[in-house]
């Protein structure tokens, strides 16, 4: 596993209040240069955390402060059932479903997280759930799309998510105005998140992150 030479810093963790937009959702699709090699990422396993013994006999989490450039890491194509996703290759794979899955950090500080089903679905286990409090919510809805943005934060402080779900109207109508009374039937639904301790852990993985998010490619069918 490739190491980062860098500054670490001791953090004590306290539950905060603040609230993080993680901007637009919209995705650029890439695709993987033409010859190059799709390796398979290894599933499962802990995650490490550092701690340093303090002078009392407790203990604290070290946390690298040093924002993680993307290029520092191996990319590989992780394939779901109907996605594909660049994802760097230190990263430990927790598969929900084919098409759910968190990607977590070396470290242990962020979980990457995607949900990209062939047409609609409910995105599990990132929405707020049990033993977490729902801290902002921003909804932009029209007739074509649902964009929700949410600010999560689990009871005991541990945590944190930032989740972007897209709902998005496949079979609306090319008419300018649509026909009065019309409502789209089918959809396509995407949904990115993060989950992070803290914002020093969200700002050192942001910009791997975005990459991670604008290089979602999906498929019609498989």
């Amino acid at each position: 596993m490739k190491k980062f030479s860098c500054l670490l810093l001791t953090v004590f963790l306290s539950a905060c209040t603040f609230d993080i937009n993680l901007g637009d959702p919209e995705i650029e699709n890439t695709s993987v240069p033409e010859g190059e090699e799709v390796e398979e990422l290894e599933t499962g396993g802990e995650l490490p955390l550092d701690m340093e013994s303090n002078a009392d006999g407790s203990e604290s989490v070290v946390v690298d402060v040093s924002v993680v450039d993307p290029d520092d890491y191996e990319w590989a194509v992780y394939r779901g059932d109907y996605f594909d996703v660049e994802v760097p290759q230190q990263f430990i794979i927790e598969e929900i479903s084919g098409d759910a899955v968190y990607f977590s950090s070396p470290d242990g500080a962020v979980k990457m997280y995607i949900y990209s089903p062939l047409w609609d679905g409910e995105p599990p286990q990132v929405m707020v759930g049990e033993g977490e409090e729902l801290v902002d919510e921003k909804v932009d809805e029209n007739f074509a799309q649902r964009i929700v943005w949410q600010t999560i934060k689990s009871e005991d402080g541990s945590y944190w998510r930032s989740v972007v779900d897209t709902r998005r109207a496949t079979d609306y109508p090319e008419q300018i105005p649509f026909p009065e009374g019309y409502e789209p039937s089918s959809f396509e639904r995407t949904t990115f998140g993060i989950q992070y301790r803290d914002e020093v852990s969200l700002e050192k993985y942001n910009e791997v992150y975005l990459r991670f998010k604008n290089s979602l490619i999906k498929y019609a069918d498989a």
